[in-house]
Order: C-alpha cells, then structure tokens, then sequence
C-alpha cells in the first residue's frame, strides 16, 4: 500500500487531495484510514504511526458535504477559507471569511468535521510542463499558476504537521509526537475566524452589525471546524503549551489526571484527541472508545468537552460528548491556581492495539496552552476583571515554591494610587496558594487602595525562584 511504502521511506505525514463524496457518512475507506493513522505498515512488528491528512472537498456550501476518508475520525480534515491577497477577487475579509467550496460538516453521525481550516483560495502553485492551464483561476508565468480548492489548502496543514514534528523533536529530547498529539495540538492553537455577524465600520455606536459573507459561528463549528492553523503560536508565540502523549490507556470507569498552575492573562485552552479504534461502515455513531475531557476549575466549576456557548465553555454541564474523538475545552474568564486536567473513559470497547486476552484500553493525547508557569514560577490574579468603588477585591497568588509557608506579600496599586500598598496573604489550601483582600475606596483611607475613573489596578509579586516580577491587572469600572 502507499501508506507502507511512505512509512518504510521514513515519511511521517501524508497529504491526501482526494476522496469521495459520500454526504458525511462514514464508509469502509474511512474505517481503513482510521485504522492506517495507528499502524501505516501492519507487515512490519509493532506500530508505525502515520498523520494523514485529507482535504475536505470542494462540495460546499451545503452542510454534510464532507467527503471521506476526510469524514474519518483519526485523519485531520482540511477545510479552506479565503486568501489574503487582497488585489484578487476576495471577500474584504480574506482569511476571516470561509471560502464558498469549502466542503462542510457535520459527518452523517454529527461528529464535527472538519477540523481545521486553510486558505485555499489563490494559491501559487507549479505549473506542469505536460499539462494545459485550463483549470487554473489565473496564470502567473511559465512555472507558476493560481489554483483553488481544499486540495491547496490541505498542504498547508501538511507542513504545518510537519514543522511541528521537527520542532517537538527537537525540544522534547527526540520524542516523536504521535499522530493523535499532532492533531490535539494544531487544534488548540488554531485561531477562530470571524463570527456571521461583525460591527459595521461607522462611528454610529447604533449601527450594529451586518453579516459577512461567508462568516461562521463561534468554533468549533462545521465550516472551520477547530478555526484556522496559526502554526507560529504554536511554536514562538507567546503561550506557553504543556503536552502529555500516549503514555497512559485507560480501562472503562478509569480516569487520568493532571494537576496544573495556570495564571489569569489569557485563556485556557486544553485539547484531547485520541486514535480510536476503525468503526463499523455506515456505523452511527461511528465512534467506538468514548474518552471525555474534564477541565476542573480552582472553586470546583466543571467544564466538560465540547460544552460550548457562544465561543466559551460551559460549567458544570450534565453530561460528556457521546460521539466525537476530539474534545475541546475554552476558558477565557477564570481564576489563577491549580487546575485539574482529566479525562474519563466512559466507554472502552476494543483495545487500541488489538490486545485479546487483556480488558480493552484506550490511550490519548492532550494539549494545554495558556499562562501556564515554568516550575515554581508564582502567578498573581484579581477575582474579577472589574471593579466598582467603594467594594473589596480578593486578590491569589499561586507559588509552589511556597508550600506550608504562614504566609505571602504582594504589592498593589492604581493609576490614582500609584506608591504600591503592600499586603499580607494568607494560605488557601496546602498547594501554596494564598489570599487576601483590599479594600477599594474613593477617597484616600489608610490600607485601602483608591481607584477613580476607570483606573487600571496593579498586582505585583517579586518572585524569589525563579527570579522574576509577576503581574496582574484589574479595571475601576464605576462608582456605587
């Protein structure tokens, strides 16, 4: 086969621009697929792991359009939105906006396909010296030509891949990421194209909104799926990404956890896919092993996989996700301190690796990002984005290097009361997590903070190891 001669070649990812137009239902092909994303060469012992990536189809922009093996649940299915080229033919929005091709989901069992999207419109592509340019959108010159379709925006998702296997390789002591670590981590950094509705651009605050031609729903969503690859923050932007792959298969009724300090600045976002076992053709649901994702706030708020509303996670929902092998979690307003990173196996029917005379177990990967601290790097947050005056504000700071200490100091202070206030925090639990309290107040009053229009309020905490100034910032919102 040609995934055989691939892997036996040394390759690691395979870019797939083709497939069949099955309306979203999950056929034997995609059941092969599934099965060739665990073992690509089933000739040679053990396992040899293959990332195959297929465009989604160019059946849009009706719903289950999705073609297979792109429908598949292991395989990473590409969509296309629009290019940047912007003295093209283009929507004003380029990238934001879907192109009107573009196959969408959900599959035939209302699994979320596809899963990340490209652009695919106006791609620089070879000429072919043995071909005609009648399919081209437009030529460039001898060599080059420009062409459309999910088949162009599938390579982008390919080299994404493999750009992040190189660079995990080189910073994760040589370890290979598996295909399903692959997939969880272009997901969690992909970027979430505009929503249908957007302001319009006038300065009449009345205006409203207007739709954007080709826009899509807050992700995940069955246009863009997870949004599109940002590859560049996965590996030099800002967040930082914690990774955990595969070394751990869960029985049904079992569950995994991970302790984890995440900071108050930016979002969490923790993602968990896993390469199930091929499903039955035609099988609805198609999904097999039910694995969900639980994110466990500070307070005791759980946020279950794929819960969403609006864009944003919903807490302490009633159940988890029943049919989809990629659960995502996303939280924007929450509380620094230790989080709890788990997952769940609902449901282990067939073991992964084809084990018979063992009870069925299932293996994972996820991915974390966010302000997540290096080892006994402290985190200091507010209790709230916003603060009216007069009102108390708690403040927390996170420093495991300050376990079963008495106590902990930060400083605080405002645009109206810029000489810092220093405060005394006190122990919440035994994991070296402190708070405390200050007052807000318009007037000066000794130990209290003032605030006044709309002043910024800052945290800071001096950081004995690793050495370092942590801060944070809260709003003066109004006046009671």
């Amino acid at each position: 086969m040609l995934t055989r001669d691939a892997v036996r070649s040394g390759a690691y990812v395979g870019s797939n621009s083709w497939g069949d137009d099955t309306q979203g239902r999950y056929d034997l092909s995609a059941a092969e697929f599934d099965a060739l994303v665990r073992d690509a060469d089933s000739r040679t012992p053990g396992e040899q792991p293959y990332i195959l990536e297929f465009s989604a189809g160019n059946s849009g922009p009706s719903e289950q359009t999705i073609g297979s093996p792109a429908v598949a649940k292991n395989v990473i299915a590409t969509g296309a939105c629009q290019n940047d080229r912007f003295d093209l033919a283009l929507y004003a929005e380029g990238s934001e906006t879907m192109a009107d091709f573009s196959s969408r989901g959900p599959a035939e069992d209302g699994r979320i396909k596809p899963d990340i999207t490209a652009p695919g419109t106006w791609i620089a592509s070879l000429k072919s010296q043995f071909a005609s340019d009648a399919n081209a959108w437009l030529g460039i010159d001898e060599n080059y030509l420009f062409q459309g379709g999910t088949s162009q925006a599938g390579p982008h998702i390919s080299g994404a891949c493999a750009v992040f296997v190189q660079w995990y390789r080189e910073t994760q002591g040589g370890l290979t990421p598996s295909p399903a670590l692959v997939k969880a981590s272009l997901i969690n950094s992909a970027v979430d194209m505009t929503s249908g509705e957007v302001p319009v651009d006038t300065d009449d605050e009345e205006a409203g909104t207007m739709l954007v031609v080709g826009g899509t729903p807050p992700v995940p969503n069955n246009d863009e799926g997870w949004g599109r690859c940002d590859v560049a923050t996965l590996i030099t932007g800002e967040r930082r990404f914690n990774f955990t792959d595969q070394g751990i298969e869960l029985k049904t009724g079992a569950f995994w956890e991970k302790r984890l300090i995440v900071g108050a600045d930016d979002a969490l976002t923790v993602t968990l896919a896993y390469t199930d076992v091929p499903g039955l053709p035609a099988a609805i649901p198609a999904l097999v092993n039910d694995l969900d994702l639980e994110v466990v706030s500070p307070d005791g708020h759980i946020f279950r996989g794929n819960a969403f509303l609006d864009g944003e996670s919903m807490g302490d929902t009633a159940e988890g996700d029943r049919i989809n092998n990629v659960e995502g979690v996303w939280i924007s307003n929450r509380a620094a301190g230790e989080w709890i990173l788990r997952v769940r196996a609902q449901r282990v029917l067939q073991d992964v690796h084809g084990r018979t005379n063992a009870t069925p177990e299932q293996d994972f990967a996820l991915v974390a990002s966010g302000q997540i601290p290096f080892p006994g790097e402290g985190v200091v947050s507010w209790d709230k984005e916003t603060y009216p005056a007069p009102s108390v504000a708690q403040i927390r700071l996170v420093d495991t290097d300050l376990r079963n200490q008495a106590n902990a100091t930060v400083t605080v202070a405002s645009d109206s009361q810029p000489i810092p206030l220093t405060l005394t925090l006190l122990p919440s639990g035994t994991g070296g997590s402190f708070t405390g309290t200050v007052s807000l107040v318009t007037s000066p009053k000794a130990g209290s903070l003032t605030v006044a229009n709309r002043n910024t309020l800052t945290i800071s905490y001096t950081d004995a190891s690793p050495t370092g100034l942590h801060t944070a910032f809260g709003r003066h919102d109004r006046v009671e």
